[in-house]
């Protein structure tokens, strides 16, 4: 009888264990509505959320003739890009035709919809990352005359990124 005592007190402690493990490990999230909770990145007059990257630091900024146009990178250089080209300093009519000619560089481009956004395949064309592949999105906001293109190396997390962007 104290055998059956001990085997039975035992078999609750390690129950009781292994529960306290599986919580503390995760594992139940999403059974009680807890889920990881986004980065909420802002850049000049962006907001978006992403999962992976905390920062971007501005790798490379122009202004040409009202055209003002900055290249950021993520601060652990893994691959996340946002490029805003702001068309502000131009008349409406040349921000479109300038917003149109950049984006028929995704014509021939393979594309997928994911959650309600447009992602582009493409290949990354320098940095430490050429060569891998990419996945771009981008917003167009003409009221701003400003578009917003994002790309990373995973393409829900681009879509995510996209989904989740506005302007200040």
């Amino acid at each position: 009888m104290k055998m059956k005592r001990i085997v039975i007190v035992a078999l609750v402690i390690v129950a009781v264990l292994l529960s306290a493990a599986v919580v503390s490990a995760g594992f139940l999230e999403d059974l009680f509505g807890v889920q990881h909770k986004d980065n909420v990145v802002e850049i000049e007059n962006i907001k978006f959320n992403t999962t992976n990257v905390t920062s971007f630091k501005l790798s490379n900024e122009t202004n040409v003739s009202g055209v003002h146009a900055s290249a950021y990178v993520d601060d652990k250089d893994t691959g996340y890009n946002v490029h805003i080209i702001n068309c502000s300093g131009i008349e409406s009519n040349a921000a479109t035709d300038f917003i149109q000619d950049y984006l028929t560089k995704f014509d021939k481009s393979p594309s997928q919809t994911i959650s309600g956004a447009v992602i582009y395949t493409i290949s990354a064309d320098s940095g430490s990352h050429a060569g891998q592949p990419r996945y771009v999105g981008y917003v167009q906001n003409k009221d701003l005359k400003t578009l917003v293109e994002i790309s990373s190396p995973d393409a829900n997390e681009t879509s995510k990124m996209i989904r989740s962007l506005t302007f200040k």
